[in-house]
């Protein structure tokens, strides 16, 4: 579903309500998904994307949960990869507020 999206966190410290003001969406396709390639996705937590032409706008969320519904609008949470360090991953919590965007607005873009 193409969605606007505000990332809610920067390595896993929630960010103050006036810096979420000033930001722009993200526009792109979420993407929820068990899929991963070799391995049981019974048992397998779910995947979150934005992409947008098969590029990922954001670091995916792994574990992702949608936490909440209201009225065109939900909370994806999930770990966020931002790669290794010298001896360690980077793996932070991350919350994406999304907004449903209508065939209305995406016609208008």
């Amino acid at each position: 579903m193409l969605v606007d999206v505000i990332p809610l966190r920067h390595r896993g410290q929630r960010l103050p309500a006036a810096t979420l003001r000033m930001r722009t969406p993200i526009r792109g396709q979420l993407w929820i998904t068990r899929f991963r390639p070799a391995v049981d996705k019974d048992t397998t937590p779910l995947l979150a994307a934005l992409l947008r032409d098969h590029d990922s706008l954001l670091p995916p969320l792994d574990w992702a949960e949608v936490r909440t519904v209201r009225s065109w609008q939900l909370i994806v949470t999930g770990i966020e990869d931002l790669g290794f360090t010298d001896k360690a991953p980077q793996l932070y919590r991350q919350s994406w507020w999304c907004r449903v965007v209508t065939d209305n607005e995406a016609l208008r873009r």
